[in-house]
């Protein structure tokens, strides 16, 4: 049997063994209340690692973990507040907390007013669109000049009906800064309103867990091939629980389920395996940057196939190839055909963009899922079919990646200099 044949064989034969039912157990584990939505930092995120820790070490797996500094994660209080009049408007369906807000722990009331040159002593400002970067810290500095309490700025609803929960922004500015429906926003205009935002950024450490599977080419030992996944979560508000399961509960269990896959079949690759379950993604991607960067040090030179979001499948899996990963579009576009599973390439905006910075070769595997970091991102909303063609791809791959090829860990510049 040649060399591709045999490749050909034993991904099909692992990809066979993948068992959706046992990936969504793990979704409907990492879902579950006690987890507290795992954002980075906080007591619920550090029970997801150490579970998944476990899960792996079950399995026999050589298993060990990387700290790491987050500059800040954002931390609840209290439940922020908005009101017009005598009616209270709901957090999270009517209003939210800017990411770059200042914070403001006890309510402050005053008029709500258009535009900055409206501004007045204690008078909330409504803005028609978000300035970007520095010009919102200038906006925040003249209305603050102006004596003003805050600012009130749009959002968008999602189709849940959901503010989405957005963790990531430039610097905090020195006011409050309250976002609200876009269709109510201008109702408050002349009410006389109270609001509060009690949400702080404070530091936090975060945790990648690495479990490995040896090769049998001690030549490829500095050349693993990485699967990963991250495990954090936007976490829960106080009274509202975001499951955060097809982002991304459902990588996690996909990459849970190909490793345990590997390991019960007995299957050796030539190249190492590496499991990452990535921590601080929804912060700004901070644990990839640190292990890929870890991993430079090192003198190693991965491969990464990574996976996020594939809670729901709508007629292909998308693929977000970096500088420099030929063999892997080519190894995915061999397992897509064998399982007869369409590719589309696109925006996989995730930890695979870490690795690629770092200078390795890196692809960003995903297929959506039914809401984005909204309460209604459940573990019953994860479609088990997504689960499925998820692991079999990356099964199925994983032969023609492990393979003892020269090219498969090279960067672009690398190839080029050859």
């Amino acid at each position: 049997m040649s060399a591709p044949m045999a490749e050909t064989s034993a991904g099909l034969s692992l990809a066979d063994r993948f068992s959706a039912d046992n990936a969504m157990d793990v979704v409907r584990e990492l879902s579950g209340l006690s987890y507290e939505g795992r954002l980075t930092g906080q007591p619920g995120n550090r029970r997801a690692a150490a579970w998944i820790a476990d899960y792996f070490a079950g399995l026999g797996m050589a298993v060990s973990t990387q700290d790491f500094t987050v500059g800040a994660a954002p931390a609840h209080t209290g439940l922020p507040m908005l009101t017009s009049g005598t009616h209270a408007l709901e957090y999270r369906v009517d209003f939210a907390v800017h990411p770059r807000s200042a914070f403001l722990p006890q309510p402050r009331t005053g008029a709500a007013c258009t535009g900055v040159d409206a501004a007045t002593s204690a008078s909330w400002v409504i803005v028609d669109a978000v300035p970007q970067g520095e010009g919102l810290v200038r906006l925040s500095a003249q209305v603050q000049a102006a004596g003003g309490s805050g600012l009130l700025v749009p959002q968008i609803p999602d189709r849940s009906g959901f503010l989405a929960k957005r963790l990531l922004g430039a610097s905090r500015v020195g006011l409050p800064v309250v976002s609200v429906r876009s269709d109510l926003l201008r109702q408050l205009a002349g009410q006389t309103i109270s609001a509060s935002a009690p949400v702080r950024p404070v530091p936090a450490t975060g945790t990648n867990i690495v479990a490995a599977i040896g090769g049998t080419d001690q030549a490829l030992a500095d050349q693993p091939v990485l699967l990963t996944a991250h495990y954090d979560g936007v976490g829960d508000d106080p009274g509202r629980h975001f499951p955060a399961a097809g982002d991304n509960a459902s990588g996690i269990a996909v990459l849970a389920e190909v490793v345990r896959v590997i390991v019960t079949a007995g299957w050796q690759p030539a190249r190492p395996v590496l499991a990452v379950a990535t921590d601080a993604e929804e912060l700004g991607a901070q644990g990839s940057r640190a292990h890929a960067e870890a991993l430079r040090a090192a003198g190693k030179r991965p491969a990464v196939l990574n996976i996020d979001m594939v809670g729901r499948f709508r007629e292909a899996m998308t693929v977000e190839l970096g500088p420099g990963s030929d063999a892997i579009a080519s190894a995915l576009d061999q397992a897509g055909q064998l399982l007869e599973l369409p590719l589309v390439v696109g925006a996989v905006a995730s930890d695979n963009r870490s690795y690629a910075n770092a200078g390795a070769p890196a692809a960003g595997l995903a297929s959506g899922a039914a809401h984005y970091h909204s309460p209604l991102d459940s573990a019953e909303l994860v479609e088990p079919v997504a689960l499925g063609h998820a692991g079999k791809l990356m099964l199925a791959a994983l032969p023609l990646l492990t393979e003892a090829r020269p090219d498969l860990c090279l960067t672009g510049d690398q190839e080029e200099s050859r």
